[in-house]
């Protein structure tokens, strides 16, 4: 599966047909590509060795923790890389000042700006597991985010240039009106 942060995910099985892990990725169109590297990232986002240092940590304390919560689909870990801290660094030029990320889960996009900016980054997350995992990638990795253990609903006040949300949905409510 490529070693790194997604090593050890099958709890001591090893790889065989049956493996819920690939070593290549699926991109859309069926072209298959080797997962992204620590090193590619660092290519990729021009981020410092101090950063992609402090990203491994994310990324293998999301692998231990994986184990034991579902943080992200268990397919995406054998590209980690690519299908988590890219994706999120990819909104890096559209941000503001201060953001929030509604619906935060494994910190995907938030912690991941929190870490590779420093920009106070406030986290959402109802789900008390996560919020635990939210809070131990944090303070392994130094990153500056408060994280909110509540119902998007049911926090009230909020203010921030920016708003971020990967994979949410709160059912009967209208996101935007989340925003007024």
């Amino acid at each position: 599966c490529g070693g790194g942060a997604a090593a050890g995910h099958h709890a001591g099985r090893a790889h065989g047909p049956a493996s819920p892990c690939e070593t290549k990725a699926r991109e859309p169109g069926g072209v298959t590509v080797a997962p992204l590297s620590p090193e590619g990232f660092a290519t990729a986002t021009h981020v410092s060795r101090e950063t992609i240092e402090r990203l491994t940590l994310y990324a293998d304390a999301l692998a231990k923790w994986q184990s034991r919560i579902n943080l992200v689909g268990p397919s995406t870990m054998s590209d980690v890389w690519r299908r988590h801290f890219l994706d999120s660094a990819q909104i890096l030029p559209w941000l503001g000042r201060s953001v929030v990320d509604l619906g935060s889960g494994a910190g995907f996009p938030g912690l991941v700006v929190a870490i590779m900016t420093g920009k106070p980054v406030t986290l959402v997350e109802s789900d008390q597991r996560k919020c635990a995992f939210l809070r131990e990638a944090a303070r392994i990795t130094g990153a500056a985010v408060q994280i909110i253990a509540a119902r998007i609903e049911s926090v009230a006040g909020l203010k921030a240039d920016t708003v971020t949300a990967r994979a949410l949905a709160v059912p009967g409510t209208p996101f935007l009106t989340l925003a007024s």
